[in-house]
């Protein structure tokens, strides 16, 4: 398989994209988990000055799906990234809205809420927020708001898939990542004694993809 990935991109981002998929349906009908913050602090290092390229990578490694990536590529994707900084009490996306970037949090706290509001998962430094639905071309599904400063690294889509076209191991990592959060997702559920995998739920446990095909797609 890892011969067939780094020969035939679409075979790899194929793989990255049903995965991706299956996280959304399982993130939105599982209660939220707790924040875990990084294992090694990283916040305090951030000040009001612009980040440079060095801090860029350095942070990106502090991501669990860049922690072994190469620098070469890290350093790309870092140049290609926008710094962002917000104050509290502000909604950087809705429900609805196109999703073609993602957010990694540099430092502040930040809550993802849907299913109106009776869903809140708080998350910070450390997290890549809104992934899934930026490599699916998927809409946003969920609310993202800040409750305190936070500064953000944004980057595309298109930066991300350029990275694992052109590093194939990284996108190899990223895979398992997705990979392990899925599975974390599914044992839980077999845990309670849930069907995972084959089972078809009531229409409002559709997989997203069929959700948006029904709806207008954002331009």
């Amino acid at each position: 398989m890892d011969e067939v990935f780094e020969d035939h991109f679409p075979v790899l981002l194929g793989a990255l994209r049903w995965v991706a998929e299956r996280l959304i349906v399982e993130n939105r009908q599982q209660r939220p988990p707790p924040y875990v913050p990084p294992d090694v602090p990283f916040q305090h290092l951030i000040g009001d000055h612009e980040l440079g390229i060095v801090e860029r990578i350095f942070l990106l490694r502090r991501a669990r799906g860049f922690a072994r990536a190469n620098v070469n590529s890290l350093a790309r994707l870092a140049r290609n990234m926008e710094e962002v900084r917000r104050g509290p009490g502000e909604i950087l996306w809705r429900p609805g809205e196109a999703a073609d970037f993602s957010y990694f949090v540099v430092k502040g706290m930040l809550t993802l809420s849907w299913n109106d509001g009776d869903s809140v998962q708080s998350v910070g430094p450390g997290y890549v927020l809104g992934g899934a639905e930026s490599l699916l071309r998927f809409e946003r599904w969920n609310q993202l708001e800040t409750t305190e400063p936070v500064v953000l690294l944004r980057g595309s889509r298109e930066g991300l898939l350029d990275m694992f076209e052109d590093d194939h191991e990284m996108g190899r990592q990223f895979l398992s990542l997705l990979a392990t959060f899925l599975m974390t997702l599914w044992d839980r559920k077999a845990e309670a004694g849930i069907t995972s995998v084959g089972a078809r739920g009531p229409s409002e446990h559709m997989p997203v993809a069929e959700k948006v095909e029904e709806q207008p797609t954002a331009p």
